[in-house]
C-alpha cells in the first residue's frame, strides 16, 4: 500500500490567487532573457524571493534539457487533452493572447514544457529528513494533483498537492570541504564538488517537508513556479463546491 499524506483538514497559510500566480510566472520567464550577476548567499542558508538568474548551462546531469533551454526555443508538443485541462478557466490568465505569434505567451510555454516534463518524470536529488542525499525518480501522476516518488524502482510515497502547505526555495552556500564531505557521505550523482551554493526547492505539507536540491538556479526556479501554479490550481479546484448529482 502506497502511503499517503493527506492535509485536506490541516490549515493553509493564504495562497494567491491564479492572476497572481500567472503574473509571478510571466515575471520570471521574461528575467530569464536578462543577465544578473550571480546570487551570493553570504551566510551558509537564504530563503530568497521569486527571481531567475541569467541562463547558463546545466551543470546537473540530472537537469532535464526542458527546464534549462529558453522558452523561445519552443516547447514540446503537448497533448490535446492536457492541454486542454491546463486552459481551463482557472488557467485563463495564462490563455495565449490573440494577436501574438507562435503557440502561446512564454510563460505558458514555460509552464506546459514543465507539466509535460512532470508527467514523463525527472530524476532529480531528495534531501530527507536526515539531511542525505539520494536520487530519485519524481512524477506527476495523471489526475495533475498528485506527485508520486520513486527510488531504485520502487514507490515510496505519493503526496497529493491538495495538501500542500507552503512552497519556497531557498540557496544554501557551501565551501570545498564541506562539498567533499557531502559528497564522501552520500552516493548521488548530485555535483557537489563542482558547487558553491545548492538550490534547494521545499514543499511543505502538514506533517513532512518534501526537498529537491538542484545544482542550476534557473532549474530549481522553473521547477518552483511550475508547481506553485499547479498547486495553486489544485487547491482551487478542491475549494469549488461540488455538484449534486440528480438521481432522476
Amino acid at each position: 500500500m502506497v502511503p499517503r499524506l493527506d492535509g485536506t483538514h490541516a490549515p493553509k497559510t493564504p495562497r494567491k490567487s491564479s492572476d497572481e500566480l500567472g503574473s509571478s510566472l510571466r515575471a520570471a520567464v521574461s528575467a530569464l532573457l536578462l543577465r544578473s550577476p550571480e546570487e551570493k548567499s553570504g551566510d551558509s542558508v537564504h530563503v530568497v524571493q521569486l527571481s531567475v538568474d541569467a541562463v547558463i548551462p546545466a551543470v546537473h546531469k540530472l537537469d532535464t534539457p526542458a527546464f534549462v533551454g529558453s522558452p523561445k526555443a519552443g516547447g514540446k508538443a503537448v497533448p490535446r487533452w492536457l492541454r486542454e485541462r491546463l486552459l481551463d478557466p482557472g488557467f485563463s490568465n495564462l490563455s495565449p493572447k490573440s494577436g501574438q505569434p507562435g503557440p502561446g505567451n512564454e510563460e505558458l510555454q514555460v509552464y506546459q514544457d514543465g507539466i509535460v516534463d512532470l508527467i514523463a518524470g525527472l530524476h532529480l536529488t531528495h534531501v530527507t529528513a536526515n539531511q542525505e542525499y539520494a536520487d530519485v525518480f519524481c512524477k506527476l501522476m495523471p489526475d495533475l494533483a498528485t506527485l508520486q516518488l520513486e527510488h531504485c524502482g520502487d514507490v515510496m510515497a505519493e503526496f497529493p498537492l491538495g495538501g500542500v502547505l507552503k512552497i519556497y526555495r531557498i540557496v544554501k552556500a557551501i565551501d570545498q570541504a564541506q562539498a567533499q564531505g557531502l559528497a564522501d557521505r552520500n552516493r548521488t550523482s548530485f555535483p557537489f564538488q563542482m558547487l558553491d551554493a545548492e538550490h534547494i526547492v521545499v514543499i511543505q505539507f502538514p506533517r513532512r517537508k518534501l526537498a529537491f536540491v538542484f545544482a542550476d538556479p534557473v532549474v530549481a526556479q522553473r521547477f518552483l513556479l511550475t508547481l506553485e501554479v499547479l498547486i495553486g490550481h489544485v487547491q482551487e479546484e478542491h475549494a469549488k463546491p461540488k455538484r449534486v448529482q440528480p438521481l432522476f
